[in-house]
Formats: C-alpha cells, sequence, structure tokens
C-alpha cells in the first residue's frame, strides 16, 4: 500500500510540474504559525507574512517548515490562491 501511495504522489507532482508552466501552479515554502487541535487547523505565514491555513494537524507543530503546492486560480489576486498540497519540510529551532 505504501508503494502505491509513493508512486500515485510521483505521478501528481510529474502531472503538476508538467503543466505547472502554463497552469498557475507553483511552490510555496512556509512557516506554521499556529496549530488548533480543537479545529484541525493549521496557520501558516510566508515570507510577505501573507497566512495559510489548511486542515489536518495531526503531525504538525509551531515551527514546522511547510512545503505547498499553490494554484494561482489563474488571477493576479493572491488573497484567493488555493492549497493544493502540503509537506512537512523540517522544523525552525527558536
Amino acid at each position: 500500500m505504501f508503494k502505491k501511495m509513493i508512486i500515485g504522489l510521483i505521478i501528481i507532482v510529474m502531472v503538476i510540474s508538467a503543466v505547472s508552466a502554463s497552469a498557475g501552479f507553483y511552490p510555496m515554502t512556509t512557516v506554521v504559525c499556529q496549530v488548533d487541535y480543537e479545529a484541525d487547523t493549521v496557520v501558516c505565514s510566508d515570507f510577505n507574512e501573507n497566512l495559510w491555513c489548511f486542515y489536518g494537524c495531526e503531525d504538525w507543530e509551531t515551527g514546522d517548515i511547510c512545503s505547498m503546492i499553490m494554484w494561482d486560480r489563474n488571477t493576479e489576486n493572491i488573497e484567493d490562491d488555493v492549497i493544493l498540497v502540503t509537506n512537512y519540510s523540517g522544523w525552525i529551532g527558536w
């Protein structure tokens, strides 16, 4: 089952990479600034201090680095961009 998940993830990444130049997909690195276990949400901050939120906080902690694949919805406004994939990428030791 684990191998199937990895293969599926690789295929998704390959498809996203193949169409990313024209479809408005981009990577973003953020830092987790809040984890709400009751609401099951994680809030992250990017370099420009924009806040991004997603569901599924089971293993996330404040200070974790979160890499995201984003979709800009083909608009200029960053506020309507969508988080497609999140991935743990380490942590910041304060």
